[in-house]
């Protein structure tokens, strides 16, 4: 995804007029002081416990990211905050106030041959703005940039990305207090994010998102919340780059202690697998590489301002750059994560 801080400024006017067309001011709703807690919550699937010993307390300022491995239960939680499903031990008490939006991976029940404007005419014939101007469904679906024709289209028709941009529509519609995004970035176009990210600065809600997208993550978010291997959650102040600058000097400074004691070789006390260490091995040298050509990049960057082709190049090279440095971080902290897991579970033998 191209997000380049550095290129921003070389399209700032074109951005500034798509933003200009595309505005989100939508209603919300009073919230109280209960939200959602969780008392000692457990979800598990075909026997195996997925999320377990869960007590959190979500505030009315709350601005949560979930993060963790593929597969660790980030969208399993969101759906218990949801009351989406059932935990299969402890409890889920929800505020008197509470009104949720939900926007997940999962799409809307729209029938295909729904046309447009009518999908937003059902769930709200009109709305009334935080400025107190009420405006149509249709005016609404003009402010998500919805042309005339594609209003006139019916649901099948939409792009993917324009499925996900009706559908975000439609969440914000029902004017929530407590908003649960899934994967939120997913086919909305820089745009649109851009708006959305501006609008979750200004609304007086509780916000909990699970994200890939760390530059989302520490946009909008000011605590994380991270999945631990026994399914256990722990929570990190701070956005994204806290928690994983945080993360790293922590598994560092375990790996060095783990290195250091005399009375079990270090290979033993992990017991990673031949083609994890391999694994593990090569991000531990590739990460440095990244680090390098994404420093490399950035001053490229800032001397090509005024080159409008070169910059698209650059900026182009450094979000895939970026991409992969997250990946390999992840996985990193995934690795790093099992091998503790693993000694952990050998000491206690």
């Amino acid at each position: 995804r191209y997000r380049v801080n550095q290129a921003n400024d070389l399209m700032a006017q074109q951005r500034k007029e798509a933003r200009e067309a595309l505005t989100i001011d939508l209603p919300s709703r009073r919230i109280g002081s209960k939200v959602v807690n969780l008392h000692n919550v457990g979800k598990a699937y075909d026997g195996r416990w997925i999320l377990r010993h869960i007590d959190y307390k979500l505030h009315p300022d709350a601005r949560i990211g979930i993060v963790g491995p593929n597969g660790a239960g980030k969208t399993t939680l969101l759906r218990l905050i949801a009351q989406r499903i059932e935990p299969d031990e402890g409890k889920v008490s929800v505020g008197s106030t509470i009104h949720y939006g939900w926007y997940g991976q999962d799409p809307r029940p729209i029938p295909d041959t729904t046309r447009v404007h009518a999908a937003v005419r059902e769930h709200l014939d009109e709305v009334r703005l935080e400025s107190g101007i009420k405006v149509s469904g249709s005016q609404m679906l003009e402010r998500f940039q919805f042309t005339r024709d594609q209003q006139q289209s019916t649901v099948a028709d939409l792009s993917g990305g324009e499925r996900r941009r009706l559908e975000l529509l439609l969440s914000l519609m029902e004017a929530p207090n407590l908003l649960l995004m899934d994967e939120p970035t997913n086919d909305l176009d820089i745009d649109t994010l851009n708006v959305l990210e501006e609008y979750l600065d200004a609304w007086d809600g509780a916000l909990v998102v699970s994200s890939h997208d760390r530059y989302f993550l520490d946009r909008v978010c000011t605590d994380i919340l991270s999945i631990e291997p026994d399914g256990s959650v722990r929570h990190h102040p701070g956005g994204w780059s806290a928690y994983r600058e945080a993360a790293l000097s922590q598994r560092s400074t375990a790996r060095s202690g783990v290195s250091t004691r005399p009375d079990r070789p270090r290979q033993q006390r992990t017991k990673l697998t031949y083609n994890d260490k391999r694994e593990l091995d090569r991000i531990t040298r590739r990460i440095p590489k990244l680090e390098e050509r994404k420093a490399a990049l950035t001053a490229a960057l800032d001397e090509s301002a005024d080159d409008y082709e070169r910059t698209l190049e650059l900026s182009q090279e450094l979000a895939g750059i970026l991409d992969e440095l997250d990946t390999s971080e992840t996985r990193w902290l995934e690795l790093t994560e099992k091998a503790e897991q693993l000694a952990a579970d050998a000491d206690a033998l």
